[in-house]
């Protein structure tokens, strides 16, 4: 059913798929059609897959909504994020990871967000964890993650210059790919997903998308990441995909806004601090190209301020962010 005051906005569920396992995708599948929220389209985008998803896409209880479009090759992870979200015919989108689970209300309560104002131009929230067989697991995040930000506050609305500082400084402090529902008059302003990024694609548009208006976040976890050993995030790094686009990100957007030196700073030994960790997690990625980005990043974004480093070492010590808020 459509939840009363929330009619009227169409959400374009966008699900780029890549030899998924069949059941992660019917799971999440499942979690769609299980909301109550019934505005939406289902846009499953297929990057050419060697897995047949016929029966899969079968068992989907919504079969008029949802549409399958498969690419004739492989044309990359961003690429076809974006290819799959421009099939869209919504007002607002979301691109979901092909395996995970999202939680019961999370449509209409994102939808509610954007209706409180046409300022709004996205809106994230916060995410638990999964293991394989979809039972709920523990998972030790960094003190960057955002769960260690968004504390004390059901809500927060945050401006451009907000959400690109707390990006810059902790990573993806918005929330990762499956919880960010944005405008889509926006997303397609910005241009899309920007693909020189191999990883970073979801923060780097969060930081654009975020300057053209309102990003209202939830501090809710209505995503469910699964934690697999075929998961994207653990290639990435071994790729050094990771550590490169966290470099990326910073050249990218540190000009954006009047940051101040300390900021900039701030910045810096962020990335510092990611690079020695990622020489730490060699007996996890085992990887040479992982260890040749970071040990270049490290002398490149040295600082002379050193009260940066201080910090940022404090705030692993103490697993308190100083950005919590």
């Amino acid at each position: 059913m459509v939840v009363d005051g929330c009619s009227g906005v169409k959400i374009s569920v966008c699900v780029p798929v890549y030899d998924v396992k069949p059941h992660y995708l019917a799971s999440l599948l499942a979690s769609v059609a299980a909301q109550n929220y019934s505005d939406y389209e289902v846009i499953i985008g297929d990057d050419c897959s060697q897995v047949d998803y016929t029966d899969t896409l079968a068992q989907f209880s919504e079969p008029a909504k949802l549409q399958y479009a498969r690419n004739a090759v492989n044309i990359g992870m961003v690429a076809n994020w974006n290819r799959t979200v421009a099939r869209a015919t919504g007002d607002v989108g979301i691109v979901l990871g092909h395996d995970d689970v999202i939680a019961p209300g999370m449509f209409a309560t994102y939808v509610g967000a954007f209706m409180e104002s046409d300022a709004t131009v996205l809106v994230s929230s916060g995410s638990g964890f999964i293991d394989e067989e979809g039972l709920a697991c523990e998972f030790r995040t960094n003190v960057n993650h955002r769960s260690n930000i968004f504390i004390d506050c059901p809500r927060y609305d945050l401006n451009g210059r907000e959400v690109s500082r707390l990006c810059l400084r902790n990573g993806s402090a918005i929330g990762e790919l499956s919880v960010q529902m944005f405008r889509l008059s926006a997303f397609r302003a910005t241009g899309g997903y920007d693909p020189q990024f191999r990883h970073a694609a979801d923060a780097d548009l969060a930081i654009r998308v975020a300057d053209r208006g309102t990003t209202v976040y939830l501090n809710s976890p209505f995503l469910l990441r699964r934690m697999h050993s075929d998961n994207l995030t653990w290639r990435h790094l071994a790729e050094g995909n990771i550590t490169a686009d966290r470099a990326r990100l910073f050249e990218k957007h540190h000009g954006r806004h009047s940051f101040t030196t300390k900021e900039i700073a701030q910045f810096k030994a962020y990335l510092v601090a990611c690079a020695c960790y990622d020489v730490m997690r060699l007996p996890r990625h085992r990887s040479v190209r992982t260890m040749a980005k970071a040990f270049a990043q490290m002398p490149r974004y040295a600082t002379a301020w050193v009260p940066a480093y201080i910090a940022a070492l404090a705030e692993i010590v103490s697993r308190r962010n100083l950005d919590a808020r």
